[in-house]
């Protein structure tokens, strides 16, 4: 049956045998019942819907949340496979479908960011204590109030204090330490006996023996050319005095 009705009731008539009028667009007249038989626009029906049906939901796209939003599980980021989750151990922040994340553990407070097959590149514990698996590059390094370690077993470090910057050579206490104050630099070995020390304008003392191939000591040279002229000129003196008395006795060696 087809035609176009215009006037209620329409006799002989039920509604599957009205004519298909195709999809609902915003022109679209509904007819209905409110003190009375009449017509409502398909925007008003929308509008009645989004406000009373639709509130505390969001749109497909677009729209805007306020308030908290609570996720029982794992929240997804669209296709670029990041996503949050949190469970009673960790929270997990996944970067990508590499699996890169930064997973922190609650319980122990340790925030670690894993690579590939979830290994750990680098982590900071709760005391603010960090480790990196690589290499770390930086320009600057600051270790205030510490020591700055380095070495396959962590035996060698830098360390400085109010009167002294030393720098610890192993583990067993071999150091070389420079006093602040008077500029002197030493040489420590591990019972901490001082082998050698530099002062500030570059007198040395050792606690043993100086060796070497054409090592000139000017002062202890110096010193030693005098004690020689001295034993020369005793000598001179002794000669000449001998003389003296065999000239004056006639007598001659």
């Amino acid at each position: 049956m087809s035609g176009s009705y215009t006037g209620f009731p329409i006799a002989n008539v039920n509604i599957p045998s009205l004519p298909d009028l195709g999809g609902v667009t915003d022109a679209t007249m509904l007819v209905g019942e409110r003190a009375g038989t009449g017509r409502f626009a398909a925007t008003g029906l929308r509008d009645y819907v989004m406000t009373t049906v639709a509130v505390g939901y969001l749109p497909l796209s677009g729209g805007s949340l306020t308030g908290n939003l609570s996720v029982s599980d794992t929240l997804f980021f669209g296709a670029s496979s990041m996503s949050l989750s949190t469970g009673p151990d960790y929270s997990i922040w996944t970067l990508d479908s590499g699996n890169y994340d930064l997973i922190y553990g609650r319980h122990t407070g340790v925030l670690q960011y894993r690579g590939l097959g979830g290994v750990g590149l680098w982590s900071v514990d709760a005391s603010g204590n960090n480790t990196v698996a690589g290499n770390l590059t930086t320009n600057n390094a600051y270790a205030r109030g510490g020591r700055y370690y380095f070495g396959s077993d962590d035996g060698a470090f830098l360390s400085r204090d109010s009167g002294s910057t030393t720098l610890e050579l192993d583990t067993s206490g071999w150091a070389l330490n420079w006093n602040r104050s008077s500029g002197a630099l030493a040489f420590v070995n591990n019972a901490g006996l001082t082998l050698f020390v530099v002062d500030a304008v570059g007198n040395g003392t050792f606690h043993g023996t100086v060796h070497g191939t054409n090592v000139v000591l000017l002062e202890a040279r110096i010193e030693e050319l005098q004690a020689q002229v001295a034993d020369l000129q005793e000598t001179l003196t002794a000669r000449i005095a001998a003389l003296e008395t065999q000239m004056g006795t006639g007598t001659a060696d």
